[in-house]
């Protein structure tokens, strides 16, 4: 994993392990509990946010948030690759 992510019920913070880190706000809708401990984000994770997570994306593109468990990561980034290869 190349970060690692800390989620409080607003805010979350994303530290690289290589050094370096940025954060922002939760969406209210999709707001996670505090977390105890930072959790493990994978590119993959850090990418498609970038896309998709930070603001209102096209009306056709899948939701998808850094901070959500890596159960329902995992179940939205097919979704996320298919819209991207969609994109032409």
């Amino acid at each position: 994993m190349a970060y690692s992510l800390k989620v409080s019920t607003a805010h979350f913070s994303l530290e690289m392990r290589s050094g370096g880190s940025t954060g922002g706000s939760t969406q209210k809708d999709d707001s996670p509990k505090e977390l105890p401990a930072p959790m493990d984000v994978r590119v993959s994770d850090y990418i498609a946010d970038a896309m998709l997570g930070r603001g209102d994306g096209p009306k056709s593109a899948p939701r998808f948030r850094i901070y959500w468990p890596q159960a329902k990561r995992d179940a939205a980034l097919p979704a996320v690759r298919t819209w991207v290869q969609g994109l032409k």
